[in-house]
């Protein structure tokens, strides 16, 4: 399980209740771990989402030290905060409509991915480019919470 973690991971949606989710590494956009969607902008400090927010808001000013201009807007116009005092944040398993993890879907999702890094092989497409335009788009099209 520990040698699939990485390949999974980004499946992983935490729902903020207290802001105790890693900023840069962990899933709490939909869009994937901030750290690798705002590469030039990155840090490899370790702070909380609790940190960006303010008064039970975001704080965009704040963002705007760490993020691009596109992801703040992002996250500040999509993403409702629904705090919850003393609840750590919720993970998600995206895979799946309940948000419950299952082998299933897990296995389903890594064979997924296999073919379609096969495809992309196939017909000479960088990687890097799909991810840098998927990462982008994203975030324009998918309502989140």
């Amino acid at each position: 399980m520990v040698q699939i973690r990485e390949e999974v991971e980004h499946n992983i949606w935490w729902q903020i209740k207290d802001g105790s989710s890693s900023f840069w590494y962990d899933n709490w956009t939909k869009q994937g771990a901030l750290y690798y969607i705002e590469r030039d902008n990155a840090e490899e400090e370790e702070i909380e989402v609790k940190k960006f927010i303010h008064n039970e808001s975001w704080d965009k000013h704040k963002f705007l030290n760490h993020l691009s201009e596109e992801i703040t807007k992002c996250i500040v116009d999509i993403i409702k905060l629904q705090l919850t005092e003393g609840r750590n944040d919720k993970a998600w398993w995206m895979l799946e409509k309940n948000g419950e993890f299952s082998v299933t879907s897990a296995w389903e999702g890594l064979r997924k991915k296999k073919e379609k890094e096969e495809t992309l092989n196939f017909f000479g497409i960088p990687k890097c480019l799909l991810n840098y335009v998927s990462s982008r788009r994203g975030c324009r099209k998918q309502e989140l919470p």
